[in-house]
């Protein structure tokens, strides 16, 4: 049952609910009444008991006009309203109406609800079921936060909410209290400078995130600080961000990051992925006309695997990634990473790269259409010759076998020349076996190639 339940009137007819009541869940009684959501709320909220309980709002929009505080344990603030129309196109979130319950900041620069003020108890919160918007639910207010964890939030749920057009979703404030065993699930981001922003975590769990339209110059997801687990599943960023100084997931710095079943699609970001972590494993991801100016996917992690990536682009529209891979290396130089099942339609420059000086292990790349591994029969060759290998990179394995094992009555030796071979053909060493340059071309070879350990 309900605590508490929350409901108003609108008398002049402009959408908003502007007699507030807060009735007793269990007595039916009306114990607050005002024209002040905020203040009614903050009754409610005060009157539950130190073991908590549970407020309903009920369907309706209602304007927020200062901090709503929450300084008590197991307190759960729920909305009414289903997402049955939630949609997803090519750009946005959309064919959303503003039904359920909806809660409008009245000024830009508020914080809607604060959790924890500044309270080292720890907090256990859950919140479900609401949208929180602009004044009038059109205009940008970028100095809003919609919800600021401030104190110790542990074991505690966010579910079932859409974040439109305010500067920032879910902010923790960097006072050194540790978010623990906390989940973020189905959350909507709709034309917001960032969803989420915080700096301490254990045990961190993210299911189901949306974004779309990105406003501003900033990180959309940005977890920056200390944490020691983050997981991260099904993650749709959908925003034409146009600017290359957008990130979108950002992660800096944790222990194990876990990254799974990511879409982005006309994201025109300067990094889509980035992450330092100790251990990071990514897989399952389309990046799927991506226009990133550094790489859609940039690591910096002591060990590293990715699996099944496809990193698209769209050469027609200039939505086409400079770097499809980039290893940083900047935190964790000299790391490992093993990359598999990757499929990369184009890059700028190239489909990887490894300033940070990275042990890579592939199987099963395809860049531009070209395979990871190919073999052949090579004619006419002589010391110096070259053969096209058709791979997509420099071949790090090639076996060279002779069909011709004598010629002139002298053993043949044939050999790859490591230094010479690059990313286009194989430069072979041809020699009698007294040590004699053969320069006629004459020879011929079995060959198999390969990119990857």
């Amino acid at each position: 049952h309900y605590s508490y339940i929350i409901f108003g009137e609108d008398t002049d007819g402009d959408g908003v609910r502007d007699i507030i009541y807060a009735k007793n869940g269990e007595t039916g009684e009306i114990e607050f009444v005002g024209n002040d959501f905020a203040t009614v709320m903050q009754q409610a909220i005060d009157a539950l008991p130190d073991s908590g309980g549970k407020i309903l709002i009920k369907a309706g929009q209602y304007m927020v006009t200062k901090t709503i505080r929450i300084a008590k344990s197991f307190i759960v603030i729920e909305g009414e309203g289903t997402w049955d129309q939630l949609t997803m196109t090519e750009r946005n979130v959309t064919s959303w109406t503003y039904t359920g319950t909806i809660l409008r900041s009245k000024e830009d620069g508020l914080v809607l609800f604060d959790i924890g003020w500044h309270n080292d108890t720890a907090m256990r919160v859950v919140m479900e079921r609401l949208t929180f918007t602009s004044h009038d639910m059109s205009s940008y207010q970028p100095n809003t936060t919609a919800i600021k964890l401030d104190g110790k939030v542990r074991q505690s749920l966010f579910r079932m909410l859409w974040f439109c057009r305010l500067g920032v979703g879910i902010y923790q404030e960097p006072n050194g209290f540790w978010l623990q065993d906390v989940y973020f699930q189905l959350i909507v981001a709709e034309d917001m400078n960032r969803l989420f922003h915080f700096a301490l975590g254990y045990n961190l769990n993210f299911y189901d995130l949306y974004a779309g339209w990105q406003h501003t110059d900033d990180y959309l997801i940005r977890l920056e600080g200390k944490f020691n687990e983050i997981f991260i599943d099904n993650l749709w960023l959908l925003g034409h961000a146009e600017e290359d100084s957008y990130r979108g997931l950002y992660i800096n710095y944790a222990e194990r990051v876990t990254i799974s079943n990511v879409i982005s699609h006309n994201a025109y970001y300067e990094e889509i992925i980035h992450v330092v972590a100790e251990k990071l494993a990514i897989t399952n991801v389309a990046l799927e006309n991506s226009n990133s100016t550094t790489g859609s996917i940039v690591i910096d992690a002591r060990y590293a695997t990715l699996n099944n990536i496809i990193i698209g682009a769209d050469a027609a529209s200039g939505y086409v990634p400079n770097y499809g891979i980039y290893l940083k290396g900047q935190k964790y130089p000299n790391g490992i990473v093993h990359i598999s099942n990757v499929v990369v339609e184009d890059c700028r420059t190239a489909w990887i790269y490894n300033p940070g000086g990275y042990t890579v292990r592939t199987e099963n790349i395809n860049v531009k259409g070209t395979p990871s591994e190919n073999s052949g029969i090579a004619v006419n060759l002589y010391n110096g010759a070259y053969i096209p290998h058709g791979l997509f990179d420099t071949p790090t394995l090639v076996v060279l076998t002779p069909l011709n094992a004598t010629y002139d009555g002298v053993p043949v030796i044939v050999s790859w020349n490591k230094e010479l071979t690059n990313s286009t053909h194989i430069v072979v060493n041809v020699y009698w076996a007294n040590g004699t340059a053969i320069t006629d071309p004459v020879i011929a070879v079995s060959w198999y190639a390969k990119v990857g350990q």
